[in-house]
Order: C-alpha cells, then structure tokens, then sequence
C-alpha cells in the first residue's frame, strides 16, 4: 500500500515580546545567499573546516572548484586542467575534498571518473593533492560520492552496460575494492546514483534499474560493509517509475531516498518533462514508512541530509521554483523556502551546526547558506 503525506498548511510560529504577539511564517534561519562569479551551475557542495565551504561548477571551460570562507568571500577559485568531463558530486573527507568528475555532456574525447583529491594546508586553503582517473569501458561515469571517516571515498556510477560501478578509494586514491552490479536482465538498466555512510560504517548505494530501456523500473538500495563486503539490497518497487538522485541514513537504522519519478500508465511511462519530486523514508527493517510527493511537483530532488532528531531536510527544483524544505521524521513539512528562476543540486551539513546548498540561478552558480 502506498501512502502520500501531502504539504502541512503553513503554520504560524508565535513570539510574545511586551505583551503583543508577532508571528512569522517558517522557515530557514541566518539564510545567505551568494552568487558566484562566471556561467554555469554549482552542482556539488562540501564543507572545509568549521565554517567554509568548497563548490564544484558545471561550467564551459571544464570542472571547477570554488573554496568560499564563512561569508562567501573566494579564497581560490580553480578550473582543473586536463579534462573535459564535467563534476559530478563533492565528498569531504576530514581535512580535505574530493572533487568527482564524469564524461562530459555531450560527451567529448575524454571518457571515465576522474577524482581529484585537494588537501587542507595549514593556512585553511586548499591545495591539490592527487588525481586519479578509472576507466573499464568506454561509457564509465560517475554520479555521487560519499567521505569516509578515514579519508577515503567512495564513487558510484555505472561502467558502460555492464551495470553499476562501487569504487572504493583510500586516502592515497589507491582502489580499495570495486563492486559491479550487473542488470536484472540482459537489455536491462542498472546504475548507481548516489551513496552515504551509515552510522556502523556502512556504505549505502541508490541505484535505478529496470529490465529494459524503455520500460519503467525502481530503486535498488546496496549495503556494503567497509571491506566491500555485500550485506544486504533492498528493492522499492512501487507504482511509478522511480529514480533515486540522493540517499541518506539515520541513526535509527532508518534511509531516505529523493528523486523524481514518472506516472505509469499500461506498462508506458510518462515522458521525462512530467518528471516529479520525490521523496521517500524507509525504516530500519526496509519498510517503507511513507512517501512525498509536492503538489504540483513537476521537479526533482537533488539532495536529502539526515538530521539527528530523525527529520530531513531536502533541496532540488519544483514549479519552476528552487526548493529548500526540512520535514520529520513522519514526512511531515516543518518548513520550506522557494525561490523563483532557481535550482537546487547539492546540501551539506556544516560543522558549526547549520547547513548549505548548490545551484543555479538565471545561469549563474549560487549557493545558499543557512540555519534550520
């Protein structure tokens, strides 16, 4: 049985100060936001030290890293040479952030992952400190990355037709171990979109697959322990075509899992511009513990943090409009934040306790940073 929450109405948050009462609609603290310099899209965000922050943009001239310092101001500002694939996602191990590039699109002559790692130096900024490129086929690409507690990463993505791609990387950006999970049939579909770390280490993976190109498919969830043992896949096969673009895990065992999704009716799905925002939370049996889906959500989400309270806060485009929103741990909206002529790519938790989110804005790199 499905279940869908639909948006709380906007409650009103009451403050008494000398005898009167003021309210405010809800919604996100201390926001700021920044937009960057050049053309492009801002696609993935991580934090550096307690309070600044590392952008990855999608931009003409190749990948480019932006380090910003607690107030947005640039510190450095590098596009990576020697590529022409274009970054995928940011993982932040302790001390540092790795930047994950995939092919190019359209695709140019340079095809694989390429991860380059960049080191904190004692005056806070940034400095490369190694690339790595993988290749296994010809249409290898990355789409997401998770920090581990080590220093190492973990990539995910797909290699050719083969299936999905778990690559894990040490600190050095020696390969750990590398995972393949092939189709469930012969024609079929299987990549991997994005990971995150559980509480015990392990390493979760969202993966969409179906049996065919053209036929509607769903979400697989991989575990994997630290030493790339498989422990565990979980199918969330439900009425639609879903497809996950972000995962996170709780404390109490329990995932989130955002995307978007398309309508099936007959066995056809519905064409990629009805795609709509999505969000679903299992708990710590696999379960699914309820859905959401935005009214009038013709969109994506691109991002979902996990809180320790339970709640969630998520970030991507719906409406036309860029989407930040915190909801609890039952899926319902405590708050949410639009803005027109906006998207919403990446979210991080940051050290000093409040948060920050990528993307684009009328062609420009934009970052939102904010309270909770």
């Amino acid at each position: 049985m499905r279940y869908r929450w639909g948006l709380a109405a906007v409650m009103m948050v009451a403050a008494t100060a000398a005898g009167a009462q003021e309210s405010r609609p809800p919604g996100p603290g201390s926001l700021a936001e920044w937009m960057l310099s050049g053309n492009g899209a801002a696609v993935g965000i991580g934090a550096v030290g307690e309070s600044g922050l590392a952008v990855a943009v999608r931009g003409p001239a190749g990948p480019r890293l932006i380090q910003l310092d607690g107030k947005g101001r640039t510190l450095e500002d590098w596009t990576l040479p020697g590529s022409d694939a274009q970054p995928r996602a940011v993982a932040a191990p302790p001390g540092a952030v790795a930047l994950v590039a995939g092919p190019a699109e359209p695709p140019g002559h340079e095809h694989g992952i390429a991860v380059w790692r960049l080191q904190s130096g004692a005056d806070g900024r940034l400095k490369q400190d190694w690339l790595r490129r993988f290749r296994r086929t010809a249409l290898d690409g990355a789409s997401g990355a998770v920090a581990l507690e080590d220093g190492g990463v973990v990539v995910v993505g797909r290699t050719g037709a083969e299936g999905a791609w778990v690559l894990r990387l040490d600190a050095e950006g020696e390969a750990a171990w590398r995972r393949l999970a092939s189709p469930i049939a012969p024609d079929g579909v299987f990549e991997a979109h994005a990971a995150a770390l559980a509480p015990d280490g392990d390493v979760l993976v969202a993966a969409y697959g179906a049996a065919a190109t053209h036929e509607p498919g769903g979400v697989w969830l991989l575990r994997f322990d630290r030493n790339g043992t498989d422990r565990a896949q979980t199918v969330i096969d439900e009425a639609e075509d879903e497809h996950p673009e972000a995962v996170a895990a709780f404390a109490d065992g329990g995932v989130a899992v955002a995307g978007w999704t398309l309508a099936v009716a007959d066995g056809t799905r519905a064409p990629a511009a009805e795609a709509r925002a999505w969000l679903m939370r299992l708990d710590g049996t696999g379960r699914i513990a309820w859905d959401h889906r935005w009214p009038g959500g013709l969109g994506r989400i691109q991002a979902v943090a996990a809180l320790a309270d339970g709640s969630m806060l998520v970030a991507g485009q719906v409406a036309g409009t860029a989407l930040l929103a915190r909801l609890d741990a039952a899926g319902a909206s405590l708050w949410e934040w639009r803005r027109p002529g906006g998207a919403l790519h990446a979210l991080t938790l940051l050290p000093d306790g409040g948060a920050a989110a990528a993307g684009e804005r009328r062609g420009r790199p934009w970052v939102v940073r904010f309270g909770y």
